[in-house]
């Protein structure tokens, strides 16, 4: 269940994950898996864009354009390494990042796309301290559809 009562979400993978000490760290310090997520995050690996087109209206409109891309573009972060509201990226469209283009609606301020084949490229090392470009990882999602709470 999501946090608004939509039921066939599956939200269960941080009661597997949280308890593990990998996970969680020890004495107030984050744990490995913690770190490394936040690392990929901040190197730009897995940033991806969502544009929104043809829309009157955020509370209800019936014919929505997505668009749901990667971007080559890094998020914008401060000295502590907290991630900085408001700034913009541009969609990437050359190989091998994608561009999928999504049919959604908008009703009571939520945006629900139609099932689609969705490809979305991560980056591995992007940036980081062992630049491996040349890796990475297609995730390619038959029948896939987002749902955003405004």
């Amino acid at each position: 269940m999501d946090p608004v009562g939509k039921t066939g979400i599956d939200n269960q993978e941080y009661r597997a994950l949280g308890c593990t000490l990998e996970w969680r760290g020890k004495g107030g310090v984050a744990g490995d898996m913690e770190t490394g997520m936040k690392q990929h995050l901040t190197s730009g690996e897995w940033t991806q864009v969502i544009l929104l087109q043809g829309i009157g209206s955020l509370v209800q409109d019936g014919d929505v354009t997505v668009i749901y891309g990667n971007t080559p573009d890094r998020p914008f972060i401060d000295i502590e390494g907290r991630f900085l509201p408001g700034g913009t990226f541009t969609i990437s469209d050359t190989p091998p990042r994608h561009r999928n283009v999504l049919k959604g609606r908008i009703d009571d301020s939520v945006l629900t796309t139609e099932p689609s084949r969705i490809k979305l490229t991560q980056t591995w090392g992007q940036g980081g301290a062992r630049d491996i470009r040349g890796n990475r990882t297609i995730y390619d999602i038959h029948e896939g559809s987002l749902r955003l709470a405004f």
